[in-house]
C-alpha cells in the first residue's frame, strides 16, 4: 500500500508501508464487457463490533453543515444511495486536517483528496486529488469503506471501481461529515468499529 514514487519519503518510522485488507475477487459484466471486481474478504466481518445504521436520511438537510458526528478508526463504512448524485465525505481533526472523497457526477468518477490530509510536502504527487471513473451503469449507489488511522480503501458499486490511499495526519481524524447538494438522500449507512486482532497485549521495540 504505498507508491514506487515515495516509498522511501514517506514521514514513518521505523517502519514503511502496509499490506492492504484481504479481498475477494469476482466478475461482472457491464454492458457488453466483463469487468474484474474487487472487494473486503467476509472473513473481516468477524472482526467487527456493533455498528451504527442510520436510513432514509438527507444529511445536508438535516444538519447544514452535513455533519454525521464523532469518529473512531479503524472502522468499516457501508451506505447507499437512492439516486445518484455528486457528493464528498469529509473526516477532519481538531488541526484542520482533512481527508475527502466522493463522487463527482458530471466527470462521473470517485475521487480521494489528500491534500490537505495532513503531511504532505514529502513529495510534490502526494497531495491533490486522484480519481478513478464508475464503470457502473446504475441510478443509485453503493460504497463501502474501510478506513484506519493512515489509509483508506474504497470498493464502489459491488467492487467495480476500488481506490487505496494512505494519508499522514498530525492527530487523528475525530470528526465526519458529508457536502451534497440539498437533496441527496442516503438510502442507509452503517458504520461499523473493527476490533483489535491482537488477543494479548505486546511490545514493540
Amino acid at each position: 500500500m504505498s507508491n514506487w514514487n515515495y516509498g522511501q519519503k514517506v514521514p514513518t518510522t521505523p517502519w514503511r508501508s502496509a499490506m492492504t485488507i484481504p479481498r475477494n475477487i469476482g466478475i461482472q459484466k457491464v454492458d457488453n464487457q466483463y469487468m474484474v471486481t474487487s472487494m473486503p474478504a467476509p472473513e473481516l466481518q468477524d472482526q467487527m463490533d456493533m455498528g451504527i445504521k442510520n436510513s432514509d436520511f438527507y444529511p445536508t438537510a438535516s444538519d447544514p453543515g452535513g455533519n454525521l458526528g464523532n469518529i473512531t478508526v479503524p472502522a468499516h463504512i457501508q451506505f447507499r444511495t437512492f439516486k445518484l448524485d455528486s457528493f464528498t465525505m469529509i473526516f477532519s481533526n481538531a488541526k484542520g486536517e482533512e481527508l475527502r472523497f466522493g463522487y463527482d457526477k458530471q466527470n462521473n468518477q470517485y475521487f480521494i483528496d489528500r491534500s490537505r490530509s495532513g503531511k504532505v510536502d514529502f513529495e510534490k504527487g502526494f497531495a491533490g486529488l486522484h480519481s478513478a471513473p464508475r464503470f457502473s451503469k446504475s441510478d443509485t449507489m453503493d460504497m463501502e469503506l474501510i478506513i484506519d488511522n493512515a489509509s483508506i480503501e474504497l470498493f464502489a458499486d459491488g467492487g467495480l471501481t476500488v481506490m487505496t490511499s494512505i494519508f499522514f495526519p498530525s492527530e487523528k481524524y475525530t470528526t465526519w461529515r458529508i457536502s451534497a447538494p440539498i437533496r441527496f438522500q442516503i438510502s442507509e449507512l452503517v458504520f461499523t468499529p473493527y476490533k483489535s486482532i491482537w488477543t494479548d497485549s505486546i511490545n514493540l521495540k
